[in-house]
């Protein structure tokens, strides 16, 4: 195994035909692992560098799949008094929907069922961000992600 240069090869998520239910439950393991082992965690603290002393703010998560991510900002926004807006965009409808169940999200949140090169916001969001979603992308990919959130967002 060569840990030297990053491997493009496409992982078993990025099949079209891979049943729903696997899908479902791939993301219920994202949450637990994100949720124990850190990666919320780093998704606040990165979250708050941006924040600075604003009361109000609106995210979007590209990519965001089952929404543990939104969730766990709109946890912390609700527990420090801060209002929060979200958007969170995926390719899949279907991961939308399984996101749109969580009570965190049911009442602030705007949901893009879409490529998120396809979508212009009539009110750019505060940040853009991803999480799990980069490998996904090759690197000329990643430099267009990472454009697209620049130019999509205010801060």
């Amino acid at each position: 195994m060569n840990l030297h240069t990053r491997s493009n090869k496409k992982e078993l998520l990025d099949a079209n035909d891979i049943p729903f239910d696997d899908i479902r439950q791939n993301m219920k393991e994202l949450d637990f692992i994100n949720t124990w082992l850190g990666g919320h965690g780093i998704t606040i603290d990165g979250f708050l560098q941006l924040l600075q002393n604003r009361k109000n703010i609106t995210i979007c998560e590209i990519g965001c799949g089952g929404g543990d991510n939104l969730a766990a900002v709109v946890k912390w926004c609700n527990k420090n008094n801060i209002g929060i807006k979200c958007i969170g965009i995926d390719i899949k409808q279907e991961c939308l929907e399984v996101a749109q169940q969580n009570p965190l999200l049911k009442n602030n949140t705007e949901w893009i069922a879409s490529d998120y090169l396809k979508v212009s916001f009539e009110s750019k969001p505060d940040i853009l961000f991803s999480s799990l979603f980069c490998h996904h992308f090759n690197e000329a990919e990643l430099l267009i992600q990472l454009k697209w959130m620049q130019t999509n967002s205010t801060l």
